[in-house]
């Protein structure tokens, strides 16, 4: 990935400024290949603070994209682990939802 480095606020220490893009495209990555929505604790908000984007505009842009919001895409996933289970390794668990 590409990142375009830009000077940081003062008051932000070691940060990469990347696009809203780069950050969608991050997300995904995150959701899809390493699958952080098994982390049951982990919030859409958290991970717009370890992107360092505003949450307002990643949520939007996967509303015009997607048409869900971050916090719900989460969920969603989340909901569908038994199914993710079983398909991948055969095994049933109670669904905890």
């Amino acid at each position: 990935m590409n990142c375009q480095v830009t000077k940081c606020p003062d008051f932000a220490y070691n940060c990469i400024m990347r696009t809203l893009e780069e950050n969608y495209r991050i997300f995904g990555s995150l959701m899809t290949e390493d699958k952080i929505w098994f982390d049951r604790t982990l919030t859409f908000h958290e991970i717009c603070i370890w992107l360092q984007e505003d949450e307002k505009k990643l949520d939007s842009m996967l509303m015009d994209e997607i048409g869900i919001c971050g916090q719900a895409l989460m969920d969603d996933y989340r909901a569908h682990i038994p199914d993710y289970l079983k398909k991948k390794y055969g095994i049933e668990t109670p669904n905890p939802c």
